[in-house]
């Protein structure tokens, strides 16, 4: 796996792809109700695959790896579809 040579874990790569996917990161309370927050790509940047590939993973040694380093892109035409 690409990410072992930067000493990145799989789990590492994917926290960053999650962000696409409405990936949670904190509950914001308002009285007795409860939000969840989301954190998502751009839509100009999910568009743009020569940007996603820019995107930058952070490693433990404090170097940031470009995604188009650790993985592969490819565009699958087909139905859009809620990850949730």
């Amino acid at each position: 796996m690409k990410s072992a040579v930067y000493g990145l874990t799989k789990g590492d790569v994917q926290d960053v792809i999650k962000c696409d996917r409405r990936m949670n990161i904190a509950t914001t309370v308002e009285g007795a109700a409860r939000y969840p927050l989301n954190v998502r790509f751009a839509n100009e940047l999910r568009d743009d695959i020569p940007a996603l590939k820019e995107v930058l993973v952070p490693a433990a040694n404090g170097l940031q790896i470009p995604l188009g380093q650790l993985a592969s892109f490819k565009i699958n035409p087909g139905p859009p579809i809620d990850p949730d």
